[in-house]
C-alpha cells in the first residue's frame, strides 16, 4: 500500500476507506510481502494477538508463530509463494497454530489471497479464532461417543415410532433381540407377530392407552417374544412418548424407546427360586436357628451365581477358541492334499473364526478400536458384501458392481474397508429419493511420481482404485468443499451426524491412500478411494506352507509362560513344529526362576492374564529390570487389559491376540525377534 493515506487504490477506495473496511470485521486480516513481513494489521488481528498494528508493521510474521513450527514456516510460505497450485489453493480453509503476545498458543482457521496493491503482490492471510469452536467439538464427539458405548455397553435395543407417518425404526441390537433379519421391515406388526397371542392384546392396549388423549406417555412392560425356531425369550420395554399441543388439541408426535433382553436373570431368578423351594421343604422340619442360617446361605449362594457371570467368561473362551483352532490347523497340515476329510476340518475352522470374531465383538464394544490391517483383495470384500448392500439399496435403487479381475491386494483394515463400502453405498442411495443407480467398482491406478506428491500428496504410485458414484442430485461445489469436514451434514435432524465422510477420509489416509468427491448437482456423486498396493501378496488366503516359508526359525530359544495347561502344550508343540526350542512355565514366578538360571532365552512369549498377581505386564517390568535387552512378546484374550494401563507402561510390546493361528504365530515371532 501507499505511504499516502488518501490514495486512491485500484478499486476505488482511498486507502483510509479501505482500512475502515478491513478494521470493520472481527477476523484477523494481515498482508505479508515477499520478505515475509506484515504490511498490513487490522484491529481483528491486533485483538486475536495482543499486538498493535504499529509493533507488528515490518516485523516478520514469525512473531506470530509458535517456536515449534518456525524452522520450517519460512520454507513453506516460500514453496507456497512458488507453487503451480498456489492458485488452486486461494481461499481455501486451513487450520493453523497462531501465538499471542502472552505465549498462549491457539487454533485459527485461516484462508490465503494473492492481491496486488498498486503493482505489488501481496499475500492476505485472513484468520479466525477457533478454539472454542474446537473444544465444542471435542464435547460433542465425547458425549456422542458416551452415549454410543453405553448403549452398546449395557446391550440396549433401540425403537421409534413416528406418529404422524406411522414409519417406525428398530435398531441392529433391537433386532438382535428380537430375531428379525435385516431385511424385515420395522413396523408394530412385525414386532407384535413375535409377541405370544395371549400376551399380544393387553400389550398393544397398555402401548397405546401411554400415548392417546390423557394417556402419561411412559409406558413400561417386561413380556415374552416368541422367536424362530419356538425359542421364547423375556424382554423389558421402557418407551416414552412426546406431545404436542395441550388438552383436547395433544397430540402424540414421537415415542421412542430401549429394549433389554431380561430372559437370563428371569431364569436365573427361576432357578434361584426353585433351589429356594428346594431347600425349604428339605429343611422344614429344622429348628428356627437352622432355617436362618440356611436362608443366609441361599442369599449367599444367590449372590455368588450373579457374580460368576460377571467375569472371565471372554478370556476363557480365547482360550478355548485358541486351543481348538490349533489343534485344527495342525491337524490340516497333517492331511494329505485332497484328503476326504478336509471339508470337515474346514468347517469346524470357520466355526472357530467365526465364534473369534464373535468374541471379539463382545470384548470390543466400549473400546476405542485400532486399526488392524491385513492384506485383502478388494473384490473379495465387494462381492462379500454385494447382496447386503443390495437389501440397503430398496427396490427403487440398482445396484451395479464393476470389478476387474486383476485387481492388486491391498494392506487395510477388513472391518473399516466394509464400513466405507457400506456407508458410501448408504449416502449414494439417500442422495436418490426417486431412485437410481448406484455403481461400485473397482481397478488398478498408477500415478505418475509428481501427481502422486503433488495433487493427492501421497508417496507410492501403485494403487488400488474403489469408487462409488449415484446417479442422484448431486452437490454443488461449496458443498463438496466441506464434505470430508467433522460434523457436516446436508441430511436433516435426527438424520446424520456427519461423521460418515470424515470417518472415511481418516480410516483412508491412516492406511496411506488418498479419497475424492467429484459432483455436479443434477448429475451425480462420485466417491474415489485410492488404496496402496501390497506388494508381493495376492490378497487371498495362501496354504500353511506358503504362509510360513518366510517366517522359519533359526534354533531360537523360546520360553513359554502360560497358565492354562492345553494352551501351553499346544504354544510348545507349535513352536518345536517352526523349528524353536521351547521351554515351560506356567506362572510368572516360575518364568523369573527360569531366567535366573542364567541360560540363554531368546524370546519370552508371555500370556498377559495369569493367576499369582502377576500378569504378562508385570513379568515383563521385572525381566527388563533384570536384562533390559530381553526380547518379549504377550498374547492375551482380551482386546485391552487394565483399560490400557498396561500398554501405557509397555508401548513397545507386541501383542498377538487369541486365537491366533500358527502363521500369525510364526510372522509375529520373527518379526519381534528381528527388529
Amino acid at each position: 500500500m501507499s505511504d499516502n493515506p488518501g490514495a486512491i487504490t485500484g478499486n476505488g477506495y482511498s486507502q483510509e476507506q479501505l482500512m475502515a473496511l478491513l478494521n470493520s470485521t472481527v477476523d484477523a486480516i494481515i498482508s505479508i510481502d515477499d520478505q515475509h513481513c506484515m504490511t498490513l494489521f487490522n484491529s481483528g488481528a491486533e485483538a486475536l494477538f495482543g499486538f498493535r498494528s504499529d509493533e507488528t508493521i515490518g516485523q516478520p510474521l514469525d512473531m506470530l508463530i509458535p517456536d515449534r513450527f518456525r524452522a520450517t514456516h519460512a520454507d513453506h510460505i516460500h514453496s507456497f509463494a512458488a507453487s503451480a497450485k498456489t492458485a488452486r489453493l486461494m481461499g481455501e480453509r486451513r487450520e493453523i497454530f497462531g501465538k499471542r503476545r502472552s505465549g498462549e498458543e491457539f487454533s485459527a482457521e485461516a484462508s490465503i489471497s494473492k492481491m496486488n496493491f498498486d503493482g505489488t503482490s501481496r499475500f492476505v492471510v485472513v484468520l479466525r479464532d477457533i478454539t472454542q469452536r474446537k473444544a465444542i467439538e471435542f464435547a460433542l464427539r465425547e458425549s456422542e461417543n458416551r452415549l454410543k458405548l453405553a448403549v452398546e455397553a449395557g446391550r440396549i435395543g433401540l425403537f421409534e415410532h413416528q406418529h404422524e407417518t406411522g414409519d417406525w425404526y428398530f435398531s441392529p441390537i433391537f433386532r438382535e433381540i428380537w430375531g428379525l433379519a435385516a431385511a424385515e421391515p420395522a413396523t408394530m406388526a412385525t414386532a407384535l407377530a413375535l409377541v405370544p397371542p395371549e400376551d399380544r392384546d393387553a400389550l398393544l392396549a397398555s402401548y397405546r392407552e401411554a400415548y392417546e388423549l390423557g394417556g402419561s406417555g411412559r409406558f413400561t412392560s417386561e413380556h415374552r417374544i416368541l422367536r424362530r425356531e419356538a425359542e421364547l425369550r423375556w424382554v423389558a420395554v421402557n418407551a416414552l412418548t412426546l406431545f404436542d399441543g395441550e388438552g383436547a388439541e395433544r397430540r402424540a408426535i414421537r415415542t421412542i424407546g430401549a429394549v433389554r433382553d431380561t430372559t437370563e436373570r428371569r431364569q436365573r431368578e427361576q432357578d434361584l427360586e426353585t433351589r429356594i423351594r428346594e431347600h425349604t421343604e428339605a429343611l422344614r422340619q429344622e429348628i428356627k436357628q437352622r432355617e436362618t442360617a440356611q436362608a443366609a446361605l441361599v442369599q449367599a449362594q444367590r449372590m455368588d451365581a450373579l457374580g460368576q457371570l460377571t467375569g472371565g467368561i471372554a478370556h476363557d473362551s480365547n482360550n478355548l477358541l485358541t486351543v481348538i483352532a490349533g489343534n485344527l490347523e495342525m491337524i490340516e497340515d497333517e492331511l494329505p492334499v485332497g484328503h476326504a476329510a478336509g471339508k470337515y476340518l474346514r468347517e469346524a475352522q470357520e466355526a472357530a473364526r467365526m465364534g473369534a470374531s464373535l468374541n471379539q465383538r463382545l470384548l470390543t464394544f466400549s473400546r476405542r478400536r485400532k486399526l488392524e490391517p491385513r492384506v485383502i483383495n478388494l473384490n473379495d470384500g465387494v462381492l462379500a458384501m454385494a447382496e447386503l448392500l443390495r437389501r440397503a439399496m430398496g427396490e427403487t435403487v440398482t445396484l451395479t458392481t464393476v470389478l476387474k479381475p486383476d485387481v492388486w491386494p491391498t494392506l487395510v483394515d477388513p472391518g473399516e474397508i466394509e464400513n466405507a463400502v457400506l456407508n458410501l453405498a448408504i449416502n449414494a442411495r439417500d442422495a436418490m429419493p426417486a431412485g437410481g443407480e448406484v455403481r461400485v467398482e473397482t481397478s488398478n491406478v498408477t500415478l505418475s511420481s509428481d501427481v502422486a506428491a503433488g495433487q493427492f500428496q501421497l508417496k507410492d504410485c501403485d494403487y488400488v482404485k474403489l469408487t462409488v458414484s449415484d446417479t442422484g442430485t448431486g452437490m454443488p461445489p461449496d458443498v463438496v468443499a466441506r464434505a470430508f469436514e467433522p460434523f457436516f451434514t446436508t441430511k436433516g435432524p435426527a438424520k446424520g451426524t456427519g461423521l460418515g465422510l470424515s470417518t472415511i477420509y481418516g480410516f483412508v489416509k491412516q492406511s496411506g491412500g488418498h479419497v475424492t468427491i467429484d459432483s455436479e448437482v443434477g448429475k451425480g456423486t462420485t466417491v474415489t478411494v485410492l488404496l496402496p498396493r501390497a506388494i508381493g501378496q495376492d490378497g487371498r488366503r495362501s496354504g500353511l506352507a506358503d504362509g510360513l516359508a518366510t517366517a522359519q526359525a533359526q534354533g531360537e530359544i523360546v520360553l513359554v509362560v502360560e497358565d492354562n495347561a492345553q494352551v501351553r502344550r499346544l504354544t510348545v508343540e507349535r513352536l518345536r513344529r517352526l523349528g524353536y526350542h521351547p521351554l515351560e512355565a506356567e506362572s510368572g514366578p516360575s518364568a523369573l526362576a527360569i531366567l535366573d538360571l542364567g541360560n540363554r532365552i531368546d524370546l519370552i512369549f508371555s500370556d498377559v492374564v495369569m493367576p499369582g498377581g502377576l500378569s504378562g505386564y508385570d513379568l515383563a517390568t521385572l525381566v527388563r529390570q533384570r536384562l533390559p535387552s530381553q526380547r518379549m512378546l504377550l498374547t492375551s484374550g482380551y482386546t485391552f487389559d487394565n483399560d490400557g494401563q498396561d500398554q501405557k507402561r509397555h508401548p513397545d510390546l507386541r501383542i498377538l491376540r487369541k486365537p491366533y493361528s500358527l502363521a500369525d504365530l510364526a510372522k509375529t515371532l520373527r518379526e519381534v525377534l528381528d527388529a
